[in-house]
């Protein structure tokens, strides 16, 4: 019997994998001639061989994995064995493929902090290495000719397990001259053939570039090493990005969406065009590659926004975004380049050429937007292949539709591109508002009446979701209402809007897309403070309406974090910061004028035996802001006294009970805040108000819309660690977990099955820097990256985030990511406009960091990595003043308003830029980075310091 029988007869016997490594090391005791290396050759292709008749096979999976845990079998034999193997066409199945890759991949990250050096035989000499890189080589071009599988991402792990071996090759200077050669001619026909990913792409040839210098001249003068893949290796420092580049664009779409209620964001549309403007020009593109690169980096984010749980894809942001928003903002952008001299026949023939490259234009663009669409069939239930696929779902025409109602591309395009979509593929709204002989806003309009039931409303919502090109319209329904309802201060119609957006939270989302939240806020605020309820004639129903105002304001705000600072509407001072403090409890004795009177009159109202209830008068003389700030301070203050036997139980019952009608029910977020807060600091003793944050949240009228502002902090409490010995073991807590649980669309768990998120961190890991690694980890990946800076600022400062920045990116070009990508995220991160709040970057980054970062790069001892830094830090610079300068044109270009949206002029920024490096003139680094600078004309151009004064 040999290995191969051994193994064929235990995985046909079913024997799990742990007792058949059992069985294979009693074999190899018996032979003891067998080497370990010839014994593990033997184990592993014994398992390859059962591949070829059991594809994917999990068992033989567990066989391998067992193997390789147990040091039955090396690594490095099964990494070479496989590659081996998978030259056989009998192994050509892209589910076995992957699974082997990850198999080595997963093993290779397990064994320690250095696993790099144990992926390749060593022992078997410089040839056998390089044939074993030939072997990735084969099963890269493999993985790109099999069909694309909808469950196996073999291209992506073929593409991680070449770079591990290409990593771990070290010394092959006696390498045979043939061998090189041989090995340099398969990765430039991998280079030049496939559309790698930019990490394989670099790792590969930064590898022939290495590999030229261990070959004789006359045997590698025949083959041309392949440039490094990087514009700056180039004469000038703004060359165009990479053609393969989506770091740019996605993290330009990712501001877009992520910042889509501030400014600058997707919903703020003239600076929005603005960003698209400033962005187009920085990457110095021409207009058809901008154009693909932007179409192809919004359906690589589409794709990562799909998961297996998103059944219902039409409440996706991303969607929402690129369908309904995005086609909008092509053509403000086309506006924009029209001003500047580009014509509009020019920039829709780009358009139509970018789109109809990726629609029918051949790998890699059509396979992309291929396996987003099937994965979207997937997702939503469908089978691809099958003859029930519902077209009409399909991305590709339903962009292409959009395109087209909006002008942008005309119907002999898409005859060309899609016989088969309808001439009139009007939507089903559309088709019914002209039914009606009105048009789209005027027929959404009347359905969204206050006169229509809830039911009828909700159904509207859910087709709106479902039309993109009904997006826009909706949206701007609600901004026009919103402002026309704030100047008459009808509070009865603005309350029916309000709710129908708290209580629909996509609704807003979708607003969101289009138009600026803060100005519907604004518009929601000069209600709230200026209506007058002494006058008016029922003031419960009155202040009941006011009260949906203040959900919405609460859910708004809290949703697109708009709660810091003012706004400034119709020459007045919006102060937004009273919604962060309504769960402070007031001492009666801190409180002046309107408050203290208040809260005595409302005290006795709710929490007196002899109370008659709420009166008119009351609700007359209180301002909602007033009541707002004193509720928490109103419960509490009833709940103590309760605990001291000042009132009874039932009167505390019957005041705590105002407050779940629709009355009162808009002040119960602070209430909640409130009485969590003394939950956790009396380590669950305060049973009372345990008791009333238990009738509050059980109760059947507690408004959904808080329960949501809430809910977080409810079940953070009842799952932090330190305070698990103090709860009581009450159904009722049980109860408050599921109710919460349950509203919040989370599975009913237990505190140990909730995400980190919810339970607490597990480990003191710095957000900022892990944000970053998240970011740089996407780019390898071939991902489009996100990080969330305003996110990151808020919890670090700015000098010490971009530091972290800085050394992240140093440490990962040339490893992980190329030059490029890192230029791309730092200028994301340093040249993007942000909130007047967040702190300007590039101007800290130049004027504090520059310095210090020119004097470390002298100081660094390693040729290698100071010339690395010293590139990356000039190119960034170079990048970042540039996008200042397009982004302050293209906004004064939109605006007619002079303003500098990054702090601080690019004018200002690159003369002390200039001054800086002329300060320096005997640090070598300054003096490279003013020669690159003043060597870019470009550059030169657009600041002309540069040539004067350096």
């Amino acid at each position: 019997m040999s290995l191969a029988d051994l193994t064929r007869n235990s995985f046909q016997s079913g024997i799990p994998p742990a007792k058949w490594v059992g069985l294979c090391k009693l074999f190899l005791a018996k032979q003891p001639r067998h080497t370990i290396e010839d014994s593990g050759r033997a184990i592993s292709n014994s398992v390859l061989i059962l591949f070829s008749s059991y594809a994917g096979d999990p068992s033989l999976q567990g066989y391998l994995k067992e193997a390789i845990q147990s040091d039955l079998l090396s690594l490095p034999i099964f990494v070479t064995t496989f590659l081996q193997a998978a030259r056989s066409p009998e192994l050509h199945n892209a589910a076995t493929l992957d699974i082997l890759c990850r198999i080595a991949i997963d093993a290779q990250f397990a064994s320690g902090p250095n696993p790099m050096s144990t992926v390749i035989l060593f022992s078997e000499g410089p040839d056998l290495v390089l044939a074993t890189i030939r072997d990735g080589l084969v099963l890269l071009k493999t993985a790109y000719t099999l069909p694309i599988s909808h469950f196996h991402r073999l291209i992506e792990s073929v593409g991680e397990l070449l770079i591990m071996l290409l990593n771990s090759v070290a010394d092959v200077s006696k390498a045979s001259n043939a061998q090189v050669a041989a090995c340099v001619d398969d990765a430039k026909g991998v280079l030049q053939l496939f559309p790698l990913n930019p990490v394989v792409r670099m790792a590969l040839e930064k590898f022939v570039v290495s590999l030229s210098s261990f070959a004789d001249a006359d045997i590698m003068g025949q083959h041309q090493i392949v440039p490094l893949h990087s514009s700056l290796t180039k004469g000038d420092i703004l060359a165009p990005s990479p053609e393969n580049d989506i770091v740019s664009c996605s993290l330009v779409l990712y501001h877009l969406v992520v910042d889509r209620s501030k400014d600058y964001g997707a919903g703020d549309g003239v600076n929005a065009t603005a960003v698209l403007i400033s962005a187009y020009r920085v990457t110095f593109w021409t207009l058809p590659k901008f154009y693909v690169q932007l179409f192809l980096s919004a359906i690589t984010c589409l794709s990562q926004d799909l998961s297996p749980l998103a059944r219902k894809l039409n409440l996706s942001i991303w969607r929402a975004f690129v369908i309904g928003r995005l086609p909008r903002l092509l053509v403000s952008f086309e506006k924009a380049l029209e001003a500047e001299g580009v014509s509009s026949a020019d920039s829709r023939s780009a358009i139509r050429d970018a789109w109809g490259m990726i629609c029918s234009g051949g790998q890699p663009l059509t396979s992309l937007l291929a396996q987003y669409e099937a994965s979207l069939a997937m997702v939503n239930g469908q089978d691809q292949l099958g003859e029930s696929m519902d077209k009409t779902s399909s991305f590709t025409r339903t962009f292409t539709h959009q395109l087209l109602s909006l002008g942008i591309i005309d119907q002999a395009f898409v005859a060309r591109s899609d016989p088969t979509l309808p001439n009139d593929n009007t939507s089903r709204l559309i088709s019914e508002a002209r039914d009606a002989g009105v048009d789209l806003e005027m027929y959404l309009g009347s359905k969204l009446s206050a006169d229509n039931g809830d039911d009828d409303i909700n159904a509207l919502l859910e087709r709106i979701y479902a039309d993109f090109s009904c997006h826009a319209t909706f949206a701007e329904i609600i901004k026009k209402r919103f402002a026309a309802l704030s100047v008459n201060y009808d509070v009865d119609t603005l309350s029916h809007l309000a709710r129908v957006l708290y209580n629909n939270e996509f609704a807003l989302e979708v607003v969101s897309l289009h138009v600026k939240v803060s100005d519907l806020v604004a518009h929601a605020l000069v209600v709230l403070e200026e209506y007058d309820t002494e006058t008016v004639g029922d003031p419960q129903t009155a202040v009941s309406h006011l009260g949906d105002i203040v959900i919405f304001l609460q859910v708004t705000v809290t949703r697109f974090n708009l709660s810091h600072g003012t706004l400034h509407f119709r020459d007045k001072r919006l102060d937004l910061n009273f919604l962060r403090t309504t769960h402070l409890v007031h001492r009666p004795s801190s409180l002046q004028g309107e408050r203290r009177g208040a809260l005595a009159v409302w005290s006795k109202a709710l929490f007196d035996k002899n109370s008659e209830g709420i009166e008119d008068g009351i609700l007359r003389s209180t301002r909602p802001k007033t009541l707002l700030a004193l509720a928490a301070t109103l419960c509490c203050s009833a709940i103590s006294a309760c605990a001291e036997h000042k009132i009874d139980p039932e009167v505390l019952s019957n005041g705590i009970s105002y407050f779940l009608s629709p009355l009162l029910n808009w002040t119960l977020v602070g209430i909640v805040q409130a009485l969590l807060r003394e939950v956790r600091m009396t380590r669950f003793h305060s049973l009372q108000h345990l008791n009333v944050l238990r009738v509050l949240l059980l109760s059947p009228t507690f408004p959904p819309p808080v329960m949501r502002l809430c809910g977080l902090s409810v079940l953070r409490l009842f799952s932090e660690p330190s305070l698990q010995q103090f709860i009581p073991q009450i159904p009722e807590v049980a109860a408050i977990k599921t109710t919460v649980s349950k509203a919040l669309g989370f599975p009913e768990a237990g505190p140990s099955q909730l995400s980190p998120s919810i339970a607490g961190p597990a480990a003191p890991v710095e957000p900022a820097l892990q944000a970053i690694r998240a970011a740089i980890a996407q780019m390898q990946s071939g991902k489009a990256p996100a990080i969330d800076v305003p996110a990151c600022l808020h919890v670090t400062s700015p000098t010490r985030f971009l530091r972290l920045l800085w050394a992240q990116l140093s440490a990962a070009v040339g490893v992980h990511i190329n030059l490029d990508a890192a230029k791309c995220l730092a200028v994301f991160v340093l040249a993007t406009p942000r909130t007047p709040r967040t702190p300007p970057l590039l101007p800290i980054f130049l004027h504090n960091m520059f310095p210090s970062l020119i004097d470390a790069i002298d100081e660094d001892k390693q040729r290698a990595a100071q010339s690395v830094a010293a590139e990356l830090l000039v190119t960034v610079v170079a990048s970042s003043v540039m996008s200042a300068l397009y982004l302050e044109r293209a906004v004064f270009a939109a605006s007619r308003q002079q303003r500098h949206p990054l702090g601080e002029s690019s004018i200002a920024m690159a003369r002390r830029l200039a001054a800086e490096l002329r300060l320096r003139k005997s640090s070598p680094t300054a003096k490279l980075i003013a020669e690159r600078l003043a060597s870019s004309a470009t550059f030169v151009a657009s600041f002309p310091v540069f040539k004067t004064e350096l």
